[in-house]
């Protein structure tokens, strides 16, 4: 999908707020942030010969994006919101457009979604996910038969896998939804927490011309998509979670360090302009309480500031401090100590190396198990005699098998005229009328000659 219009107003809003919070460009005439507050000035936009280079300019910004149409024109309409100003400047001064160096790789190969075929221990986890008893419940409650059976009936087919997408790219951009969707009351949000309150709203309900579904189904449907797909990263204790945000933490964990170390030349400003698949494992990897289970809204932003010199850092998501959901923080300060949020990330960055799967491995030891085993039963004579009768005998049943199959009877058992007979009607070749015979022939025909023909004509 391209970006839209609209999303390319969220994301120049969003380089807005990152102005404000982040960058002094004189009186702003803000009562926060940079404006304010010197220890948010990552950038000091009044200075017009930076000692340490442009503001917009490596080490000072790092951009990183994947590969999609989206997530790179995300990224770069958010830094025309922050560096707007400057990059009009930098064309007029100079005579040409600044430009930013994109880091990224190839789409099916990033670590920004980290997909089951390049981390094949991700497929056991989610099989471990799927087979689990609370999965099995929510999968096979009455809801999920209930949104089940109307997508069959009245949508066409079952799409929850894709529900969330179908639906939010539907409403956001005011096209029209399905009528028995089209019941949203612009107030419910779709959580993955929401299965008893749907519940109760389909088993309460009367007809209301939805055959029984009951009401508030867009939201529902929503509601039970969201529960289906994000319970893999959610179980136990977001193990998949972890392991598959593990790449991506040991990349930003190589810009974090620096800071801590208080490296003069250390990125100032690293964006990365990801996906909603980004971001709620990044934050359920960091624990049980930071995803609040709402599916990231279009535009979301997850911003994580240090403060090197105090060792502290700060979780922002969408405007609002998550800091003090993370196990280790205290509740009721925005700052917590840098040591509890890099014990988090490296948990996770030290799983970079564990991608193996568990159950080709377990295939692998048997196989491994059983050649070692071979290698030891030929490494003296009586084994290589024994191996030698057990191959013979295993000839020997097989040709045993394969004559009584197509013979019908056993080696060494006299063929009687009968069984001749019953073998010639099978091919169908046993003619019981002579073609010689004419109208006027009265006499018998002999068995023997019969039966004779028909032993010539079934071995021949």
């Amino acid at each position: 999908g391209q970006l839209l219009l609209r999303g390319y107003d969220q994301e120049l809003a969003n380089g807005q707020h990152l102005r404000n919070a982040y960058a002094f460009y004189g009186q702003q005439g803000d009562d926060q942030g940079a404006a304010v507050d010197k220890r948010m000035r990552l950038f000091d936009l009044t200075d017009t010969n930076p000692t340490d280079g442009l503001p917009y300019a490596e080490p000072n910004l790092r951009f990183r994006a994947d590969d999609d149409q989206r997530t790179l024109m995300s990224g770069q309409v958010l830094l025309r919101g922050l560096f707007g100003e400057e990059f009009a400047k930098h064309s007029e001064t100079m005579g040409e457009d600044p430009i930013i160096p994109l880091h990224t790789a190839d789409r099916s190969r990033d670590v920004l979604g980290l997909e089951q075929h390049m981390c094949p221990r991700l497929n056991d986890l989610g099989t471990q996910a799927e087979q689990s008893k609370e999965f099995q419940s929510l999968n096979n409650s009455h809801e999920a038969i209930t949104i089940r059976t109307m997508m069959e009936r009245e949508l066409g087919g079952d799409f929850l896998d894709a529900a969330i997408d179908c639906l939010m790219t539907v409403i956001c951009t005011d096209r029209p939804l399905p009528d028995i969707l089209n019941d949203y009351n612009g107030t419910s949000v779709p959580t993955s927490q929401g299965e008893s309150r749907a519940s109760s709203s389909s088993s309460d309900s009367s007809d209301n011309g939805n055959h029984n579904y009951g009401d508030n189904l867009f939201d529902r449907v929503a509601v039970l998509s969201n529960a289906l797909d994000t319970f893999r990263s959610t179980f136990n204790d977001g193990a998949y979670a972890k392991l598959a945000m593990g790449p991506l933490w040991a990349e930003i964990l190589n810009f974090i360090q620096p800071v801590i170390d208080g490296n003069k030349n250390a990125t100032k400003l690293n964006l990365i302009s990801g996906h909603d698949t980004t971001i709620f494992p990044l934050l359920v990897s960091l624990g049980a309480n930071m995803w609040d289970n709402v599916w990231p809204p279009y535009a979301s932003m997850l911003i994580l500031e240090g403060d090197g010199p105090k060792h502290m850092f700060r979780i922002l998501y969408n405007g609002r401090v998550f800091t003090s959901r993370m196990d280790g923080c205290p509740a009721e300060s925005e700052l917590c100590p840098i040591d509890v949020l890099m014990k988090q990330i490296k948990e996770s960055a030290s799983l970079i190396g564990g991608c193996g799967s568990v159950l080709e491995d377990e295939e692998a030891s048997i196989l491994s198990t059983t050649v070692q085993d071979s290698k030891l039963l030929v490494s003296n004579a009586g084994g290589i005699f024994l191996l030698f009768g057990i191959m013979l005998l295993s000839a020997l049943m097989g040709g045993l098998v394969v004559f009584v199959s197509l013979t019908r009877r056993l080696p060494f058992q006299k063929l009687k005229t009968s069984t001749l007979l019953e073998m010639r009607r099978t091919h169908n070749v046993l003619d019981l009328t002579d073609p010689h015979d004419d109208e006027n022939h009265t006499g018998t025909r002999d068995p023997p000659a019969l039966t004779l023909t028909a032993h010539e004509k079934i071995w021949t």
